[in-house]
C-alpha cells in the first residue's frame, strides 16, 4: 500500500499465492510474493508508531512423486515466494522515522519432496505444514500411475498457505499429489482442491496472521508398495509418500524412499523473508528508534537493502535502536551511517551501550546470522548525547565526522584506519582509558577532545583544519605530540592542554589559547607560540627545552616553572589590577622578559634575565606563597618576591605600597646573587626616621652595575635619618660598587631640606664595621639648601655696595668743599668675590661662594645750603644692578663638595643722601636705601628653579676728620673715617621641585673703621685733582638663611653668616676735567680675616657735573 503520514495502527502487507504441485517426479510450483506494508513515494516525512510487517510469501508447491518406478524420484518442492517489505522507499528524498517495529513478511514455506519409487498399494503421502503465516505447501501425494485402468492410491497433499496473487504453476505431466490449491492432473481428470485419499491435492490453507505456521509434515511410510521392478516384474512393495511442506520460511522436508529404491529422495524448496526496510530512492534518510527486522526465512536475514540507485542516503541511528540482521548498502554509494543523540542504556544495567563497530564491514549476506553494516563511506555522530564505540571495526576505512554530542572511544582502533583524519563540526570526541589517538583531528567548524578526570591520552596524529574554535574539556589530561596547524581559538574548559610529550615537537597552530584550566609547554626543543592566551587558568613550563610566547598574555591564573625556559618576549604578563605570579620549583628554571613587561611577583628559585628593554613591575596579591605574617620582616615589610640568580639589563620596579591588594608597608625581593648589567632598580623609600622601605635581601652578594632609583612618596617633606639610615640592601657576600644612585626626576630623591643618599656598608663602631657588604639611604641638607640659604648674603653685599661710603659714590670729598652749586653725578660699579668657605660649609654655616655684580647709580643734590666755610646738600639717588653668585654645597655623607648651583639677583634700588662738609676737615653722611629684589636660584643638580622677590631697607652713617700731613701747603691728609650701615632683607617664601622653603628676615649690621691718605694738586686752580688710599676694617654680622618643615620633627632652619671681618683698601684718583666736570676711578680689595676665606674686588668709576 502506499505511505500515510504515519503509521498509528498495525499495518500488514498482502500474503502470496501458493505454489502449484509438480508432476510426477517433477518440481513443484513456487509460491507468490508476500506483498510490501507501506510504500513512500514522496518526499512528505513518515513517522511509524506502531507496527509495519510484509505479506507472507505463498508457499512452495509439493515436488511430484515418483511415478511407481522402480527407479523414480519425486520432484523437488518449490521455493515459497518472499515475504514482503516493512517499507519500501520508492522516492528520492523519502524520510522514514521509525519509532516502533518494521518487520519483513516470513517467505512461504518450501513445498516438500516428492516421494521415490511406489507401486500399486502405496501409503499416503505425508502432511504439508498448516498454512498459517506463511506455511509451505503439502507433501508430494504416492505413485499415481494407473496400472491396468486401475488407479493407484496416492498420498493426500498437505494444506497451503492462503492463495496470494501471483503464484507459479508447477511443471507436471502425470499429476501428482498437490500443494496448496494446486491439485494434481492424471488421466482421470482429478481436480485440485479434492479430499482425502483422492490422490488429488489437498485443501488451501488460510493465509496472514502473524504467528508462525506449524512444521511440515512427515514423510509418508515407505512399506506395501506395488511396483514393478527393473524387469517389469509385479513384486508388492509399498511406495513411499512425500516430504512434509516447510514450516514459513522453512525448507521442505525430503520424500521417503521406497524400500529397494534408489537412496535419497529430493529436498523440499527454500524460501526468503521480506526486507523491514527496502531503499530505492537516492538521498533518503532513515531514522531508526525502534526494532527493524528481516522476514522469517531459510535463505537470507537482510534487514535493510539499498538497490543500487539508493546513493547519497542515510541511516540514522538513535536510542532505542535494535537492527537484526543485515543493513546492505553496497549496491549504492556515499552513503552515511550516523550515531544521534544519546545511545541506550541497558534495561537491566542501566549502562549506557556502545555501538560495536566490529559490525561495520563484517562478513554477512544473504543467510547471514550476524547483525552488520556493509557498504557505508561515512561515518557520522550527531545531536547533543554520547555514543560509545567498542571493539576494531573489519571495514577498510572509516572516516568519522562528530557533528554534534559525544563520540567514545577507549582505543583508537575502534576508529578504524588512521589514513581518515577524525573530523570535529560541532561535536566532542572523549578519549577514555588513557587511549592514544593516532589518528589526525580536523576541525571543521568547531569541536572538543574530551578525557575524564585522572585520565591521560596522548594526541600523536596533527590537529589542524580551518575552524574557529577548538576547545579541551574534561578534567584530564590531553598532550598534543604532533606540530599541528589549527589557527582558530583553542579553548581550555578544564583539566591540562600539554603541547608536547617531552620531545621536539607538539604544537597546536599560531591561534590564542582561552585558558580555564592548565596549559603546560613540554618540549626538549626551542618552540614560539604566537597565540594571546587569555582566560583564568595556569600556564605551565614544564619540558627541558624553551618556550617564548609572543602574543598578548591576558590570563590571570599562575604561571609555573617546572623545567626548561620560559621567555615572554614583546609582550606583557599581568596587569596593575592583575598580578601576575610566577612560580617555579628549582634552581634549573629560568624566566627571560625579552623587550617585555612583568607586572606581579616571582616565587621561584630559578634565574630570571631581565633584557635592557624590559621591566618588572614587582607586587604581590594574596595568592602569593609569599604573603604571609610568617615572612613578615621587621620594618622592612613583605617578602613578596623570590629568586635565585638574576641578570639585570633592564628595570625592576618595587610598586607603590598597597597594589593590587598587596601589603600596605614595604616589600622585599629575595635572591641569592644580583648580576647588575646597568639595569635598574626602582625602590620606595618613606621619608621619615620610623618609615616603611623596600629591600633588596641577597643570600650572596652582587655584581657590575646596578642603578638604585629611590621614589619617596607623595609627601613633600621628610626627616633626618639618624645612625644608619634606613638599608635597601641586604647581603651576606661582597656588594663593592654593584649600586648607583640614579635620580631620574629632579627632586625625586629630595624631601623637604634633605637630600636622600645611598651609601655602601655600615657605620664603623669603635673601628668595626658590622654590615660591610649591606646599603643604606642616609640624608643630608640638600645642595639647594646651600644656595638658598646664602640669598641673603647676595642681597646685603648688594646694599653694602650701591650705599658704599661717600667717597665711592661721589668721589674724594676735597672735590666737594667749597661748591656751592649742586652736582648730580653718577657711577658704574663691578664687584667680583669668592668665599672659600668652611669645610663643612652649611655645618658651619660659612657657605662657599663665588659671586660677579655689576650695576649703576645715578644721583642729584636737591638741596645745598653753605653756612660759612660749611657746605651742606641733600639729594637722591637710584641703582640698578644684577649679581650673579656660584654656589658649592658640602656632603658630609660622600665628604665631598659639590655645585649647588647658582643664584641670579636683580635689585633695584632708591635712595637719599644728607651730606655735611664742615670746612674744617669734618664731615657727615646719612644715607637710607630701599631695594627690590628679584631672585632665580637654580639648582646644578637638575632639582629645577626657586624663584622668589624680596624687600631690603638700609640706613647708613658714615663720619670723618681728616687732619693735614706736615706743612697745611703740602695738602696731604690723613683723615680717619668710622661707619655703620644697617640692612634688614625679606624674601617671599616660595616652593621648588621638593619641597615648600621659606625665608626668615635677614638682619645685617655692618661696622667698618678707616683711614684715608689723600694728596690734592693745584687746589685753586682749574686742574684740580686728588688721589687717595683708604684702609678698612670691617665686619659684617648677621645671618642669612632658609627654613624648612619636616614630616614629624619640627621646622629646621640652616643659616649662614654673613660678611663677617675683613680687611679693605682702597685707592682712588679724582680729578677736574673741564669747567664744571668731574671723573673719579676707585678699585679696591677686601680680604676675609680670622676663619673667614673670602676675599673680593672692585672697580667704581664716577662722574660728577656742577650745575
Amino acid at each position: 500500500m502506499l505511505a500515510p503520514v504515519s503509521a498509528l495502527a498495525d499495518i500488514i502487507g498482502e500474503s502470496g499465492v501458493a505454489g502449484l504441485g509438480g508432476a510426477t517426479g517433477m518440481r513443484g510450483g513456487d509460491g507468490g510474493a508476500g506483498h510490501t506494508a507501506v510504500v513512500i513515494t514522496d518526499t512528505t516525512p513518515f513517522v511509524n508508531v506502531e507496527r509495519l510487517i510484509g505479506g507472507a510469501g505463498g508457499g512452495g508447491g509439493g515436488g511430484g512423486g515418483g511415478g511407481g518406478q522402480v527407479s523414480g524420484s519425486g520432484g523437488a518442492g518449490g521455493n515459497g515466494g518472499q515475504g514482503g517489505h516493512g517499507v519500501e522507499l520508492a522516492a528520492d528524498g523519502a524520510v522514514l522515522t521509525n519509532r516502533d517495529l518494521l518487520q519483513g513478511g516470513a517467505g512461504g514455506g518450501g513445498g516438500g519432496g516428492g516421494g521415490s519409487s511406489y507401486n500399486r498399494g502405496s501409503a499416503a503421502g505425508g502432511r504439508g505444514g498448516d498454512g498459517v503465516g506463511g506455511a509451505g505447501g503439502g507433501g508430494g501425494g504416492g505413485g499415481d500411475i494407473p496400472l491396468e485402468g486401475v488407479p493407484m492410491l496416492p498420498g493426500d497433499g498437505g494444506n497451503g498457505g492462503q492463495p496470494g496473487l501471483d503464484g507459479i504453476a508447477g511443471n507436471y505431466r502425470y499429476g501428482g499429489g498437490g500443494g496448496g490449491a494446486g491439485g494434481s492432473i492424471n488421466p482421470f481428470g482429478c481436480g485440485s482442491g479434492v479430499g482425502a485419499d483422492s490422490g488429488c491435492g489437498g485443501a488451501a490453507g488460510d493465509g496472514g496472521g502473524t504467528d508462525l505456521g506449524g512444521a511440515g509434515g512427515q514423510p509418508g511410510a515407505s512399506t506395501n508398495l506395488n511396483g514393478t521392478d527393473g524387469e517389469h516384474v509385479v513384486s508388492n512393495q509399498t511406495g513411499a509418500g512425500g516430504g512434509g511442506g516447510g514450516a514459513p520460511g522453512g525448507l521442505g522436508g525430503r520424500g521417503g524412499g521406497a524400500v529397494g529404491g534408489p537412496n535419497g529422495s529430493t529436498a523440499g524448496g527454500t524460501s526468503l523473508g521480506g526486507y523491514g526496510i527496502h531503499v530505492l530512492g537516492a538521498n533518503t534518510v532513515i531514522t531508526n528508534a525502534g526494532r527493524i527486522v528481516p522476514g522469517t526465512g531459510s535463505a537470507q536475514s537482510v534487514a535493510i537493502l539499498y538497490a543500487d540507485t539508493a546513493h547519497n542516503s542515510v541511516l540514522r541511528l538513535q536510542a532505542g535502536s535494535e537492527i537484526q540482521g543485515t543493513v546492505d548498502a553496497t549496491r549504492s554509494t556515499n552513503n552515511t551511517l550516523v550515531l544521534d543523540g544519546e545511545a541506550g542504556v541497558d534495561p537491566i544495567t542501566g549502562a549506557s551501550m556502545a555501538f560495536d563497530v566490529s559490525k561495520l564491514g563484517a562478513a554477512g549476506g544473504v543467510g547471514a546470522t550476524n547483525d552488520v553494516y556493509q557498504g557505508f563511506s561515512a561515518f557520522e555522530k550527531t545531536s547533543e548525547g554520547t555514543w560509545q564505540l567498542a571493539n576494531a571495526p573489519t571495514q577498510a576505512r572509516t572516516p568519522w565526522r562528530i557533528k554534534g554530542g559525544t563520540l567514545a572511544i577507549a582505543s583508537g582502533d575502534s576508529l578504524g584506519s588512521t589514513l581518515d583524519a577524525v573530523t570535529l563540526d560541532g561535536g566532542t570526541l572523549q578519549l577514555q582509558d588513557d587511549a592514544a589517538l593516532h589518528h589526525d583531528v580536523v576541525v571543521n567548524s568547531t569541536g572538543a577532545i574530551d578525557i575524564e578526570d585522572g585520565q591521560q591520552s596522548v594526541l600523536h596524529g596533527v590537529l589542524g583544519g580551518d575552524g574557529s574554535h577548538f576547545a579541551k574539556t574534561g578534567e584530564g589530561t590531553l598532550a598534543i605530540a604532533a606540530d599541528g596547524n589549527f589557527h582558530g581559538v583553542t579553548q581550555i574548559d578544564g583539566g591540562t592542554l600539554q603541547l608536547g610529550a617531552g620531545g621536539t615537537s607538539g604544537a597546536i597552530g599560531n591561534g590564542a589559547f582561552i585558558n580555564h584550566g592548565r596549559l603546560v609547554f613540554n618540549r626538549a626543543n626551542h618552540v614560539v607560540i604566537g597565540g594571546a592566551i587569555a582566560g583564568t587558568g595556569d600556564v605551565v613550563q614544564a619540558g627541558s627545552g624553551s618556550t617564548t610566547l609572543t602574543g598578548s598574555l591576558t590570563y590571570t591564573g599562575k604561571t609555573y616553572l617546572t623545567g626548561g625556559e620560559l621567555a615572554i618576549h614583546g609582550t606583557t604578563l599581568g596587569s596593575i589590577s592583575s598580578a601576575a605570579g610566577v612560580i617555579g620549583q628549582g634552581p634549573q628554571e629560568t624566566l627571560t622578559l625579552r623587550n617585555a613587561e612583568l607586572n606581579g611577583w616571582m616565587h621561584a628559585p630559578g634565574t630570571l634575565n631581565v633584557d635592557a628593554s624590559s621591566r618588572w613591575n614587582m607586587f604581590t596579591d594574596p595568592d602569593n606563597p609569599a604573603f604571609n605574617p610568617a615572612y613578615a620582616t621587621t620594618g622592612h615589610g613583605t617578602a613578596i618576591s623570590f629568586a635565585g640568580e638574576i641578570n639585570l639589563a633592564g628595570r625592576i620596579n618595587f610598586m607603590p605600597p598597597g597594589t593590587a591588594n598587596g601589603p600596605s608597608g614595604g616589600t622585599v625581593l629575595v635572591a641569592n646573587n644580583l648580576n647588575g648589567q646597568g639595569g635598574i632598580v626602582q625602590l620606595h623609600v618613606q621619608s621619615t626616621e620610623t618609615g616603611f622601605t623596600d629591600l633588596i635581601r641577597l643570600g650572596g652578594g652582587a655584581v657590575g652595575t646596578t642603578h638604585l632609583v629611590l621614589q619617596m612618596g607623595e609627601s613633600s617633606v621628610g626627616d633626618a635619618l639618624t645612625g644608619d639610615g634606613v638599608m635597601v640592601v641586604e647581603a651576606n657576600g661582597p656588594t663593592d660598587n654593584a649600586f648607583v644612585q640614579r635620580e631620574e626626576t629632579p627632586g625625586a630623591n629630595r624631601r623637604g631640606a634633605f637630600l636622600y643618599r645611598l651609601q655602601h656598608g655600615s657605620s664603623v663602631v669603635n673601628g668595626v664595621q658590622a654590615s660591610p657588604h649591606n646599603w643604606y639611604v642616609r640624608t643630608e641638607a640638600r645642595p639647594e639648601v646651600s644656595l638658598y640659604s646664602q640669598l641673603g648674603n647676595q642681597a646685603a653685599r648688594h646694599g653694602e655696595l650701591t650705599v658704599g661710603t661717600l667717597t665711592d659714590r661721589m668721589g674724594s670729598t676735597e672735590s666737594l668743599a667749597r661748591k656751592v652749586y649742586p652736582f648730580v653725578w653718577g657711577r658704574a660699579l663691578a664687584d667680583t668675590g669668592r668665599n672659600r668657605g668652611d669645610g663643612t660649609g652649611l655645618a658651619a654655616q660659612d657657605i662657599a661662594t663665588r659671586s660677579r655684580l655689576a650695576g649703576v647709580q645715578l644721583g642729584t643734590d636737591v638741596y645745598v645750603d653753605f653756612q660759612g666755610l660749611s657746605r651742606r646738600s641733600a639729594g637722591v639717588f637710584a641703582s640698578a644692578s644684577t649679581m650673579k653668585t656660584d654656589v658649592d654645597h658640602y656632603l658630609n655623607v660622600s665628604n665631598e663638595t659639590v655645585d649647588a648651583g647658582r643664584s641670579d639677583q636683580s635689585a633695584y634700588s632708591l635712595g637719599g643722601y644728607y651730606t655735611l662738609l664742615d670746612g674744617k676737615g669734618g664731615y657727615l653722611d646719612l644715607v637710607t636705601q630701599v631695594s627690590r629684589y628679584d631672585v632665580k636660584a637654580n639648582s646644578a643638580a637638575g632639582a629645577g628653579q626657586l624663584n622668589t622677590t624680596g624687600w631690603g631697607g638700609l640706613i647708613s652713617a658714615e663720619a670723618g676728620k681728616s687732619f693735614a700731613v706736615g706743612d697745611e701747603a703740602s695738602n696731604l691728609r690723613l683723615e680717619p673715617q668710622a661707619q655703620v650701615i644697617y640692612q634688614r632683607i625679606r624674601f617671599s617664601d616660595s616652593q621648588d621641585v621638593a619641597s615648600a622653603v621659606e625665608f626668615p628676615g635677614v638682619n645685617s649690621l655692618t661696622g667698618r673703621l678707616g683711614m684715608r691718605l689723600s694728596k690734592t694738586w693745584d687746589d685753586d686752580s682749574a686742574k684740580v685733582s686728588t688721589a687717595w688710599a683708604t684702609v678698612n676694617l670691617l665686619t659684617t654680622a648677621g645671618h642669612s638663611s632658609s627654613r624648612y618643615a619636616t614630616a614629624t620633627q619640627g621646622d629646621i632652619t640652616f643659616k649662614n653668616k654673613l660678611g663677617g671681618p675683613r680687611v679693605g683698601l682702597t685707592l682712588g684718583y679724582d680729578s677736574l676735567v673741564g669747567g664744571n666736570t668731574f671723573l673719579n676711578v676707585q678699585a679696591g680689595t677686601e680680604q676675609g680675616i680670622g676663619s673667614r676665606q673670602s676675599s673680593s674686588y672692585n672697580l667704581n668709576a664716577g662722574i660728577k657735573i656742577i650745575f
